[in-house]
């Protein structure tokens, strides 16, 4: 884990364990405004800065953005880097080298310009709602090779306009660091002022004159930015959960569900009541699932976690974007209970019972009929077939020349309820048995006995293959 990492996970553990993934994955744009001026180099401040940019880079996490402009004169300020590319493993080694060739040597100080490359930098496409961090590394002191120290002359109404558009769709953090040592707040060209204008409001800032403070401050913005993202993603989540306040019941407890944040809620005497009244009125059954409903009521709730630092009275630093949220005549979501015979149990029930009386409906209406042929076959004789319809079919020795004198079979179709349509076949003066090697089954004489359609049947070697059944 990178240094920034653990200082976030140090302040906000219990967040930083919940949002870890989010907070990696929702990318940001780093931009850094650089004066790129020979006094910075006189200062030798120019390879400490470089350093720091890389180590910035290298402690940024992929599909972040990194866009680098350098200024000095007017027409030498340029954009460094790969402006719209998200860092990755190719991107990070080539912004890496075009780093390493960043020239401090430049005659002028155009502050103006490089803010103008800036504002055109952020309002790239794609980049709305990312979260913007603005670094600036100057002396405040304006010098342009048309202007001179007359840093009147420039239209910054004109950039305050374009970071106030920007501002109305995504967070906008700007921050400066002073490079040289000095008080020229007192000069005429001292041009902090015309940045805070732009960005409409007072931009932090501190005095940086050596490589290692510059470190230590990089370090620090690192960690700083990531304590904002999470913020402003805790932020988010926050607002949801209180537009959309979800409430149950478990334990006889009124609970808040699918929430991350807010813990606890605790409402009025009334709306508690009203509450309960839905939540306890259980009915017998139902069909469908339990469904969400909406009903108005007044309470708080409370981000009990975040309050107190966990066995201390030390306020939370989260606790003032999760404070307790009053609310009245709001409209909340409620999980009304399952029957007391779940949806599901009832469904199949029904179903059921659907089925069966469909089925009794389907033996009667309409009636069964014989349809098909009825074969009778004997070992080295020829086979018999006898056409067979309506509700009822007898055959005799006079039928069936292999049927002893005294033998008959009568054939009856049905439709039984769970066997479907088959026949009731009765035989007399003898007894036929099931031709299957799975199944023993005899109907026996003058006995009704359900016999499948198709299925074949034995009696004195003869083999009688039953009809079918409309």
């Amino acid at each position: 884990m990178a240094q920034p990492e653990k200082v976030v996970k140090l302040v906000y553990p219990k967040l930083y364990d919940k949002y870890s993934k989010e907070l990696l994955a929702t990318p940001s744009c780093h931009y850094f405004l650089i004066d790129a001026s020979g006094s910075i180099k006189n200062a030798r401040l120019d390879i400490p800065i470089i350093n720091a940019l890389k180590g910035y880079l290298n402690g940024l996490p992929d599909n972040d953005f990194l866009t680098i402009i350098i200024f000095g004169e007017t027409l030498k300020t340029k954009v460094v880097g790969i402006p719209n590319a998200p860092i990755n493993a190719s991107t990070r080694s080539a912004i890496l080298n075009d780093i390493s060739n960043i020239q401090f040597n430049q005659q002028w100080s155009d502050t103006y310009s490089g803010l103008a490359k800036l504002t055109d930098a952020m309002q790239q496409a794609g980049h709305e709602e990312h979260q913007k961090n603005v670094f600036i590394l100057t002396d405040f002191l304006y010098n342009s090779k048309t202007n001179g120290t007359n840093l009147n002359k420039e239209n910054w109404g004109q950039l305050r306009s374009k970071i106030s558009v920007l501002k109305n769709t995504s967070e906008v953090n700007p921050q400066a660091i002073q490079l040289l040592d000095g008080n020229f707040t007192v000069r005429s060209n001292f041009v902090k002022p015309k940045l805070d204008q732009v960005f409409e409001e007072e931009i932090p800032y501190e005095s940086c004159t050596n490589s290692i403070l510059l470190n230590q401050k990089f370090k620090d913005i690192t960690a700083n930015i990531l304590k904002n993202k999470l913020e402003g993603i805790v932020l988010q989540d926050a607002q949801f959960e209180k537009n959309n306040i979800s409430l149950n019941i478990k334990n006889e407890k009124i609970v808040l569900t699918n929430s991350k944040l807010y813990s606890k809620i605790e409402l009025s005497q009334k709306s508690e009541e009203l509450l309960r009244d839905k939540l306890q009125n259980v009915p017998f059954f139902s069909f469908l699932p339990p469904k969400e409903t909406s009903i108005s009521v007044d309470g708080v709730m409370i981000a009990e976690a975040y309050k107190y630092y966990e066995g201390t009275k030390q306020r939370h630093e989260m606790s003032h974007i999760l404070q307790d949220y009053q609310f009245q005549n709001k409209e909340v979501q409620i999980q009304l209970p399952d029957s007391i015979i779940p949806w599901w149990l009832t469904d199949i029930i029904a179903l059921i019972l659907l089925l069966s009386i469909w089925r009794f409906i389907w033996t009667i209406i309409p009636p069964a009929r014989l349809r098909g042929t009825i074969d009778f076959y004997m070992q080295g004789k020829n086979t018999i077939t006898k056409d067979c319809s309506g509700s009822k079919e007898t055959f005799s020795s006079s039928d069936v020349k292999y049927f002893r004198s005294d033998f008959s079979l009568e054939i009856r179709p049905t439709k039984k309820m769970f066997s479907g349509k088959c026949l009731i076949i009765t035989p007399s003066n003898g007894d036929l048995v099931l031709n299957s090697t799975k199944i023993k089954k005899t109907a026996r004489n003058k006995k009704q006995t359900i016999a499948k359609v198709s299925s074949t049947w034995l009696i004195d070697g003869i083999e009688i293959t039953m009809p079918s059944v409309k």
